[in-house]
Parts: structure tokens; sequence; C-alpha cells
């Protein structure tokens, strides 16, 4: 009987044992799921900032494309307001001075 004995003591103690790795599996299996949200959540966050610093130097790009386009119409506006500017100079150093006399338009209707 001591044999059966110890054979059910041993076989209580194998149970429990397997029950802990058992436990222990599924505490590692639930700690590994963890941190692969984490890590999962880490990498869309990493992605996140990277699209928002590529849309911030996108943006800043093309700021700089229209700053430049702006200044070079600016500047081709200016020229063509000054050639328009010294056409006009000349025109008028070419036309003869005019004298214009302002005239009384007062004419009676009784006359015609």
């Amino acid at each position: 009987m001591k044999e059966v004995g110890e054979l059910q003591k041993a076989k209580g103690t194998l149970e429990r044992s397997a029950e802990d790795v058992a436990a222990s599996n599924k505490r590692a299996e639930e700690d590994i799921k963890h941190m692969v949200k984490m890590r999962q959540d880490s990498m869309k966050l990493e992605k996140k900032e990277y699209e928002l610093k590529s849309d911030a130097t996108l943006a800043t790009e093309i700021a700089k494309v229209k700053d430049e386009y702006r200044d070079k119409t600016e500047e081709g506006l200016n020229g063509e307001v000054k050639r328009i500017q010294e056409m006009y100079a000349q025109i008028l150093e070419r036309l003869p001075t005019v004298t214009v006399r302002q005239r009384d338009d007062h004419v009676s209707s009784s006359g015609s």
C-alpha cells in the first residue's frame, strides 16, 4: 500500500507540475502576444511620424518652388512695367507740345 500511496503522491505532484507548466506557458504566450501588439503599435506610430515628416518636407519644398515661381513672375512683371514706362516716356518725348485752351461753349439756341 505504501507504494500505491507514493505513486498517488507522485501522480499528484506530476499533475501540479503539469498545471504549473501549462499556466507558465499560457502566461508566456500572453506576454508574447502583448509584446507583439506593443511592437505593432510602435511601428504604426513610427510610420505615422515618418509620414508627417515626409509631408512637412514636401510642403516645405512646394513652398520653396512657389516662392521661386512668384519671384520670377514678379521680376518679369516689374521688367514689363519698366519697359512700358520707358515706351510711354519715349512716345511723350516725340509728341509736340500742345496747349489746350478752354473756350466757353455757351451758345444760345435762339440763333440757329
